[in-house]
C-alpha cells in the first residue's frame, strides 16, 4: 500500500496554469470546481455493535461543479453534482459528456499524454 502510493505522487498535483494552457483558454474564468477523491478499503468497515447506513444525503457546497470520485478498488463511482444558479443543465451534460470521453481515452491508451486526450 505505501509503495503504491508512493508511486502515485507524481500524478497528485497538476497546477492551473497547466491545465488553462492544455485547454488554450488563456485569462477566461474558470468554475469554482472540487474534485475530492475517497479511497475505500475493506479494512475501512469497523466491526462493534453501533452502524451506519447512509441512506440518502444532501452537501451543500460553494463549488459551482464538485465531481465526488470514491475509489472501491477494483471499481470507481463518480458522483457529479453543479450549482443551477451558474450553470444551465446543457452545459452541465456538456461537461459530463467531455469527462466521459476523456476517460474513455486515458482508459484505451493510458500511457497517453494529456496534450492529446481528444476534446
Amino acid at each position: 500500500m505505501k509503495r503504491t502510493y508512493i508511486d502515485s505522487l507524481p500524478h497528485q498535483h497538476c497546477g492551473l496554469a497547466d491545465i488553462q494552457r492544455v485547454l488554450q483558454i488563456g485569462h477566461k474564468g474558470l468554475f469554482n470546481t472540487a474534485v475530492p477523491l475517497q479511497r475505500v478499503t475493506i479494512g475501512d468497515e469497523i466491526s462493534g455493535l453501533i452502524k451506519v447506513d447512509v441512506v440518502e444525503g444532501d452537501d451543500p457546497s460553494e463549488y459551482n461543479i464538485v465531481l465526488n470520485t470514491v475509489d472501491h478498488g477494483e471499481t470507481m463511482d463518480l458522483h457529479f453534482t453543479y450549482c443551477s444558479d451558474n450553470l444551465s443543465d446543457s452545459h452541465a451534460l456538456n461537461i459530463v459528456e467531455a469527462i466521459l470521453r476523456a476517460l474513455e481515452a486515458i482508459i484505451q491508451e493510458p500511457r497517453r499524454t494529456l496534450l492529446v486526450v481528444p476534446r
